[in-house]
């Protein structure tokens, strides 16, 4: 999930109060995502990256991904609502969800290590939230595939396939209509 515009945003803003808006919107954004079975990786800028089904599947990993996508974005809206009485400016965010085998583990240094994904799967979803607009969720069609039950009450729309960056292949892609 990516917040869209806040470099520009936050080039008119007090650093302060840059700080501020992070770390309520990341406050509400990590409890949804833990509320959901979900693991952190990390904050990178002002986006934020999550895992399900890492390291241990809870076996409604694709779900549970896509309903905390909903619920940050209508977590937003909330947000969004008393923006003006807080002299914030107006968050959207950019969700991208993929579906798909990635190594899990202690990556990077002797010096410093960090628990993360790597993978297709991984850049696939980062491709995707890049390509989804504020307020929109993107899936791929993996992700689509695994929601099971779920997805009978989850409104997904086709959407034509992405041409993303590093991909050989077009990838199918479904547009949450939250």
């Amino acid at each position: 999930a990516d917040i869209r515009g806040f470099t520009t945003m936050s080039e008119a803003m007090e650093p302060g109060r840059v700080v501020e808006i992070l770390n309520e919107y990341f406050t509400r954004v990590t409890d949804v995502i833990f509320d959901n079975g979900g693991t952190l990786d990390k904050y990178i800028g002002d986006a934020v990256m999550a895992v399900f089904g890492a390291p241990i599947s809870k076996g409604n990993d694709a779900a549970a991904a896509v309903n905390s996508a909903i619920q940050i974005q209508r977590l937003l809206i909330e947000l969004n609502r008393d923006a003006a009485a807080r002299e914030w400016p107006e968050l959207r965010v950019g969700i991208g969800i993929n579906t798909g085998n990635a190594i899990a583990g202690n990556i990077g240094s002797p010096r410093r290590l960090d628990y993360t994904v790597v993978g297709d799967a991984v850049n696939t979803a980062q491709r995707l939230m890049t390509n989804a607009a504020g307020g929109q969720i993107l899936i791929s069609e993996s992700t689509a595939k695994k929601l099971g039950k779920t997805g009978k009450t989850i409104d997904l729309e086709r959407l034509p396939e992405l041409k993303v960056k590093g991909r050989s292949e077009a990838v199918p892609v479904f547009r949450v209509n939250w």
